[in-house]
């Protein structure tokens, strides 16, 4: 969690933004941005604009309709694989010597 980002003069709380240093608009100190604040800001906006992108592919993922006995065989194909090998190799005696 970052700390608020507040004026160096007077406290009040600052809008972040993407640049080097801010005004207070109430005192007019001038405020460095923290880089750890620029950065979040940054984030936001990537967040932000991969959202929608997110949404529709979920939605055109939503489209494809499957039977669910398709994903049961998909799920429990590699175990039955794996339990299958290891019961052949048992059960011919490949692990004895």
């Amino acid at each position: 969690m970052i700390a608020p980002f507040q004026c160096v003069a007077c406290n009040a709380a600052l809008v972040v933004v993407d640049a080097p240093s801010l005004a207070c608009r109430y005192c007019g100190a001038i405020n460095a941005v923290p880089e750890a604040h620029r950065e979040e800001l940054r984030l936001a906006r990537d967040l932000d604009e991969a959202t929608p992108s997110a949404i529709e592919e979920w939605v055109r993922l939503d489209h494809i309709k499957a039977p669910s006995w398709w994903f049961v065989c998909a799920a429990s194909a590699p175990f039955l694989l794996l339990a299958g090998g290891l019961g052949s190799f048992s059960s011919l005696g490949c692990w004895e010597r």
